[in-house]
């Protein structure tokens, strides 16, 4: 795995966060050139931004260059050198989906064939069951997570409403018009009678109250992501919190007891972020066991919302959590049948930040709450129209293609391609050429020039393959490896030639078709899916594509656990010298022991003890404190991403202060950083916990 970072300070930003979006940094070739970038419109309004900002306004004023920053706040891989899956570029050029005429157009509903392959799910799954066919489970291409959650939050929650001042006069009037006569008529034998009509009245009233001020909510975790949040509050949602166990799995009688009338949905990350502990898929069972009796109570549905985007990095592969699946398998245990909503991103399956495609699988049985789910779909529906035009034409035909490959274990047509057309010229040249040499051999230079004759213009435009001599002498060698072709050599005026010809004759043939200007072009296009075909692969030995994505997915997990587990085991070492360095607890097993199967993404949740309390006002985060300790020492300033910023603003004052990193640097970076946090809880000692910020 090629994993560099470029020094932040020497990166160009781009004008505008838009230009950074729509750019494609990582197609040319860049490892890092962005991290700065990102940080511009990422987390960018916290106490620890605002600060450095401030800090460098005066130092521009007194003529100084800008303080030193290493940023620890950024969670896109691609910034770290996890280059992006080479399978979507391939399927991009072959399908022409990054031409300029598709690649800037969108597509409002998402490309068919994509939402198709998203419909099945991990087919690897353990105990895979065939997901139902629409309207029982559909399938919405949106603008990654965040879009998801947009899209399905405007489509379940309602606005709070306002209060009817014409019914609150009118059952005011009421009281006072039954009141009045009720007074008028009073006497010492009905006395009891007033007070009767007295105490229904107001019972109205409070009842009409309610009705008023009844407000949709959406239950999270107590530490969540922000965008979670943000989810619920743009539509004036109350968000009510769960409780998190120490070991980081969500606490269901906390669930059970959040969830009222007015719950709409339960919203989490299977794997948590900054919590990276991974869900069980038994809790998640278990949950849905929770939500369903709550529904069943209230005679009205309950959505579970999952975000699934750090699966991939799951430790344990073979737990990985499918939430349709497990549904299904619940269903079929149980009868549990609750409506289900799975979210993810390609930005962390293929590290393709940026592209701003992601996914919204719903499952939701039409015969369950059917009314709940016609006014559903129909909101959902309409919002969807008009709101997805971020996700471009271009990324959904790549993946589409892509999707389509594993599938059917198609082996790389790129690798096959130009196989296929040197199979077909030694074919055409046998029969209408004289050979080169005796016994029908013929040689690399009109191999080659048949090849660039008839194939050129598809295998460089589609598959990147330029038929050089050079190409196809390495071409003819996995050939005569796999026993297709037998090569001879002669010595010609003191250079040695290369000579070919076909050794087995039940090989699979081509079509020839017009293209364009090119005619009598070799039809390459679609070969991996011919059994015929494949069978040539196999005897090359040509990766498949499923394997391919296999050893990626394993690539970057390795690359992040690596980094991830330097770090936290980083920071065990200090707590382990008394230093008053901790982790999250929920990184811990139950003998106290830093766990790594625990450590399921590349955030790392820890606090320096003499700051996780400090409580003047106005509330600083201990991430603020920690880069004016910097500053005090005259080490550069690490921007760890404060922990208040997942936690709903009205608890941050009631929660331990924590900080996130983002541990994905290169070691002599994250070495930097541990060193700074050393001296930094070095100088708290000599200050013997007075702090002086």
């Amino acid at each position: 795995m090629n994993r560099r970072l470029k020094d932040p300070r020497t990166s160009q930003l781009p004008r505008s966060p838009t230009e950074f979006f729509k750019s494609r940094h990582y197609k040319e070739g860049g490892r890092g050139e962005h991290i700065e970038a990102m940080s511009t419109v990422m987390f960018a309004e916290t106490d620890v931004t605002r600060y450095m900002d401030r800090l460098n306004e005066d130092r521009r004023l007194e003529g100084k260059e800008s303080y030193l920053a290493i940023n620890a706040s950024i969670g896109d891989p691609t910034s770290f050198g996890i280059t992006p899956h080479e399978a979507f570029f391939r399927h991009g050029q072959r399908t022409g989906a990054f031409e300029r005429r598709k690649s800037s157009s969108y597509s409002i509903f998402g490309d068919y064939e994509f939402k198709e392959m998203l419909h099945a799910g991990w087919r690897s799954c353990p105990g895979y069951m065939p997901v139902p066919e629409p309207p029982v489970v559909s399938v919405y291409v949106t603008g990654g997570v965040s879009g998801a959650m947009g899209l399905i939050t405007n489509a379940l929650l309602l606005q709070p409403p306002r209060a009817d001042e014409d019914k609150l006069e009118a059952t005011t009037s009421t009281v006072m018009v039954r009141l009045s006569k009720a007074k008028s008529d009073a006497s010492e034998r009905n006395i009891l009678a007033l007070e009767k009509t007295v105490l229904s009245l107001m019972r109205d009233l409070e009842e009409a109250r309610e009705t008023i001020h009844r407000r949709d909510n959406i239950i999270v975790p107590q530490l969540t992501y922000p965008s979670h949040l943000a989810a619920a509050y743009r539509k004036s949602a109350y968000i009510k919190q769960c409780r998190i166990k120490e070991d980081g799995q969500m606490d269901l009688e906390s669930l059970a007891a959040s969830i009222d009338r007015d719950t709409r949905a339960v919203l989490f990350a299977t794997i948590g972020n900054p919590v990276t502990v991974a869900m069980e898929p038994s809790l998640f069972k278990a949950l849905l066991e929770v939500v369903d009796a709550k529904a069943q109570e209230f005679g009205e549905p309950i959505l579970v919302m999952a975000d699934i985007i750090y699966e991939h990095f799951r430790r344990d592969m073979d737990k990985r959590i499918d939430p349709i699946q497990l549904a299904l398998q619940l269903r079929q245990e149980k009868g549990v049948r609750v409506p289900i909503v799975e979210m993810s991103s390609f930005s962390k399956m293929f590290a393709l930040p940026g592209e701003r495609i992601g996914y919204a699988r719903i499952m939701w049985d039409p015969a369950l709450f059917p009314e709940f789910r016609h006014d559903f779909f129909r909101s959902l529906n309409f919002y969807h129209q008009l709101k997805l035009g971020e996700v471009p034409t271009s990324s959904q035909m790549a993946l589409a293609s892509f999707y389509r490959a594993t599938a059917r274990n198609s082996p790389v047509e790129e690798k096959l391609a130009p196989i296929a057309a040197m199979v077909s010229v030694l074919r055409e040249l046998a029969i209408s050429n004289t050979p080169d040499l005796k016994g029908g051999y013929m040689s690399l230079k009109r191999v080659a020039n048949h090849m660039r004759e008839s194939a050129n213009a598809l295998l460089q435009q589609c598959y990147r393959f330029d038929p050089s001599n050079e190409a196809v002498r390495r071409l003819g060698e996995t050939l005569e490896a796999a026993g297709i072709v037998s090569v001879r050599t002669k010595r010609v005026s003191g250079e040695e030639r290369v000579y070919y010809k076909l050794s087995v004759g039940n090989l699979p043939s081509l079509r020839k078709v017009q293209k364009g200007d090119f005619k009598s072009q070799l039809a390459l296009y679609g070969i991996s899916a011919d059994k015929d075909w494949i069978e040539v692969a196999g005897l090359c030995n040509l990766p498949k594509e499923d394997d391919l994505f296999d050893r990626y997915k394993e690539e970057i997990r390795d690359a992040v656990h690596d980094s991830t587990l330097y770090f936290a085991q980083g920071i065990e070492n200090m707590r382990a010298e008394g230093l008053g360095v901790s982790l999250h607890p929920s990184c811990y097993d139950a003998s106290g022991k830093l766990d790594p199967d625990r450590l399921n993404a590349f955030y790392v949740l820890f606090k320096i003890d003499a700051l996780a309390h400090y409580r003047p006002e106005p509330f600083p985060s201990q991430a603020l404190q920690f880069a004016k300790l910097c500053v005090e020492l005259d080490q550069p300033i690490v921007l760890f991403t404060p922990g208040e910023l997942f936690v709903m603003p009205e608890h941050r004052n009631d929660t331990v202060s924590y900080m996130r990193n983002v541990a994905l640097h290169p070691k002599n970076v994250t070495n930097q950083i541990l060193d700074i946090i050393r001296k930094v809880v070095q100088k708290i000692g000599e200050k013997e916990g007075r702090l002086s910020i």
